[in-house]
């Protein structure tokens, strides 16, 4: 199982060698935003982290979908290879709101 903050490690990591401005998202008056928010070739993503295993929480779920319904993008991910696939699509291929390879239903979860 790998943890969220490796995961997260990960992602810190993977967006420097892109060059993807990777931000800390925290709101002092709403809990339950997203970890990170990315911004690459005037896309801007946020992108919640979960350990392998882990889902949202409920909580977390609803605000996600407020930022959907809002005209967001919001994808989440347990996994090393969730994030390769996040930043290949964001940083390669086009922007994550028009990412084939990801599941049906809201907030997305990347699917590898």
């Amino acid at each position: 199982m790998t943890l969220e903050r490796n995961i997260e490690a990960h992602l810190v990591k993977r967006c420097k060698e892109w060059d993807i401005l990777c931000e800390k998202f925290t709101s002092p008056q709403r809990r339950n935003v997203p970890d990170r928010i990315l911004t690459c070739r005037r896309s801007i993503i946020f992108v919640e982290l979960k350990a392998t295993g882990k889902k949202p929480s409920e909580a977390q779920m609803r605000d996600h979908m407020r930022r959907i319904d809002a005209g967001a993008c919001v994808v989440w991910t347990d996994s090393i290879e969730g994030v390769n696939v996040i930043i290949e699509h964001l940083a390669v291929h086009m922007p994550i709101p028009y990412l084939p390879v990801i599941d049906g239903g809201a907030p997305f979860k990347v699917r590898v």
